[in-house]
């Protein structure tokens, strides 16, 4: 059964009308409309929101992810939500080869903090294009990125990096000589690693370790 077909099926069981849903999910602070959710359930809206889908999955008290065969590294279903927060999204951002705008806010996000989750005010998100990061990042996800960071727990961390004046989001290999920045696709002909000489170190600027990914999922 699809995405779409569940959640449907899980509200019908629970004899709640869409608009029902629409409240319940206000009240959590998950803001959706009638017409948006009819879209979902009707496989009109191709992607959903991890946000809506955790909230949906506390309503109907059922594990969407699980059925679905989502590995959960993300987002533990079995805990509550304890309140939404807004993060600033910045400009998309290209795991490959484009690069990421850091200057321009493209909108706020909201996004479920859970019972024992605790989450700096300086957060920020990223959306991810592109597959350089695959597979430990797909395209569309939206990555949260902390600004806070200890700069010798650097080695080996995916990080919102800007080197030359280009910023990526790269995984951060430190040697003695040189610093890597690393694609972790393995294809070197389509994304090959960046090496920084120890020259060149004054050039770099680490904007945030990422923390979390948080997927889109499509139906």
């Amino acid at each position: 059964m699809k995405l779409h077909e569940l959640i449907r099926k899980k509200r019908e069981e629970k004899n709640m009308t869409i608009d029902k849903v629409v409240e319940e999910l206000e009240k959590i602070g998950i803001d959706t409309t009638k017409s948006s959710l009819s879209r979902i359930e009707n496989g009109e809206r191709q992607k959903i929101d991890s946000a809506l889908l955790v909230g949906l999955a506390n309503l109907f008290n059922f594990n969407f992810f699980k059925e679905i065969g989502y590995k959960e590294s993300g987002i533990d279903k079995s805990k509550t939500i304890k309140r939404f927060i807004e993060i600033p999204v910045y400009g998309k951002a290209s795991a490959g080869n484009g690069y990421i705008n850091l200057t321009d806010i493209q909108r706020y996000e909201k996004i479920p903090v859970l019972s024992d989750d605790e989450y700096s005010d300086d957060l920020f998100l990223v959306e991810v294009a592109g597959e350089s990061m695959y597979p430990t990042l797909f395209d569309g996800d939206l990555v949260i990125v902390n600004p806070n960071f200890n700069e010798n727990s650097l080695n080996n961390k995916i990080c919102v990096i800007t080197y030359d004046g280009v910023t990526f989001i790269k995984r951060i290999q430190i040697t003695e000589k040189y610093i890597v920045l690393l694609s972790d696709n393995p294809d070197r002909i389509k994304y090959q690693n960046i090496i920084i000489p120890e020259s060149e170190y004054t050039e770099i600027i680490c904007h945030g370790i990422v923390i979390e990914r948080r997927t889109r999922f499509v139906k």
